[in-house]
């Protein structure tokens, strides 16, 4: 069934691109192409890594065929992306004449912006500003929070209930957005005993911090925040208390200013698109261009915030068939293709990084794009083919006219 699949598709490539092809696509050739990028020696090739310029360079060397015309000098399409966040030195708390310790006491969060604030502060409950049919909770209704910070607890009143209306305002990214909105200068995190009975920090963790908040955020220890709250005869696991149980906003003003600094440095490090281009040789039609793309970058070794389905496991995440499958095809497709006697339509072939930190090399591409986007009249992505059963899964269907009734 999947070479079935696969010569399925090629069909369909070739009518929209050729006359008449000879292609051939072999097991041993998509085999070896995957044995290669899934390959331990290739890391898992995380992007910005020795080991993603391996893989971009071996996609290259196999589509560099005499009727190929690369886009770029050396067919590479490079890009950065964010790949390491690191404490500088600059972080610093102090409330009165009382200065915290990082990472005892406190510790920024991922999205935090960098940045020094000296203001008052807030508490906004749950930090939510909902109103829907269903739901109301207006956190920040009579509260002034503009200018200060505002201390939010994490999670939110229902943390038992995986379906709770309230799961889709709790991120805390949205929070952020939330308070930013409300002109807060920056956001205090603090977590009751029923969210987190350890009260342990938040890793920095790049898929969070890849965009940040806009504002500074920084996690506080509740031995921090309690001593803020007392003024109210509160506690963080009190007030966590209080408004699950009433089920509505519960928010104040604190008689104190905090000054407090966040500075993270966020690594950056050059990755690629690999692309390539056939041009077609009919009049008419040549200028109609044809994308096939797949991506070839994986989640590395792995670990926290990489996307992996065991976040707590430092392993080679080989991604076999996330995506060398897909690039496998779509290089034996064009090299097929690039061997055709007659091309009615251009082929773009283009292996995209980073997808696995949120279609990066596919966003830069489209920002930044190697040709006129408007002539593109088709685009075939790949993605996981290698393990095809007895169901082939199209997506993006309804993005065309014509494109279902053909299928």
């Amino acid at each position: 069934m999947q070479n079935r699949a696969i010569v399925l598709l090629l069909i369909f490539l070739t009518s929209v691109v050729l006359g008449r092809s000879k292609a051939d696509i072999t097991e041993k050739e998509l085999r070896d192409h995957v044995l290669f990028l899934a390959s331990d020696s290739l890391k898992g090739r995380k992007p910005g890594t020795p080991e993603d310029i391996m893989a971009a360079e071996y996609i290259r060397s196999q589509i560099a065929l005499p009727q190929v015309k690369f886009p770029t000098e050396n067919g590479l399409q490079y890009f950065e992306v964010l790949t390491a966040l690191e404490l500088g030195a600059e972080n610093a708390l102090s409330v009165s004449d009382s200065s915290y310790i990082l990472d005892k006491d406190y510790y920024p969060h991922s999205i935090s912006e960098n940045g020094y604030i000296d203001a008052e502060v807030v508490v906004a409950g749950y930090g939510f500003n909902i109103e829907s049919d269903s739901l109301t909770w207006r956190d920040y209704d009579g509260l002034n929070a503009a200018g200060k910070w505002v201390m939010i607890l994490r999670g939110d009143p229902e943390p038992d209930q995986l379906d709770s209306p309230f799961a889709r305002y709790a991120d805390l990214r949205t929070k952020a957005l939330v308070a930013k909105d409300a002109g807060a200068a920056g956001v205090l995190l603090v977590s009751g005993k029923i969210f987190d009975e350890k009260d342990d920090f938040a890793e920095l963790l790049i898929n969070e911090g890849h965009i940040s908040a806009g504002l500074p955020v920084i996690q506080l220890k509740k031995t921090v925040a309690d001593r803020l709250l007392a003024v109210h005869g509160l506690s963080v696991d009190s007030l966590e208390i209080l408004l699950n149980e009433s089920r509505s906003p519960h928010s104040l003003r604190l008689n104190e200013r905090i000054k407090g600094s966040v500075d993270i440095l966020r690594i950056k490090s050059r990755t690629q698109n690999v692309a390539a281009l056939l041009p077609g040789d009919d009049p008419s039609l040549a200028d109609e261009i044809v994308v096939l793309g797949a991506h070839y970058d994986h989640l590395g070794f792995g670990g926290p915030g990489s996307g992996s389905r065991r976040p707590d496991t430092s392993a080679i995440h080989n991604g076999a068939d996330d995506n060398a499958s897909g690039v496998a095809v779509a290089m034996e497709i064009f090299e097929k293709l690039a061997t055709a006697k007659k091309r009615h339509r251009s082929l773009l072939f283009i292996a995209f990084g980073a997808e696995e930190m949120g279609s990066l090399g596919a966003k830069y591409f489209i920002q930044n794009p190697l040709i006129d986007l408007k002539k593109i009249v088709f685009m075939c992505n790949l993605d996981m083919v290698g393990r095809l059963d007895s169901i082939l899964t199209l997506y993006g269907t309804g993005t065309a006219v014509g494109m279902e009734p053909l299928l």
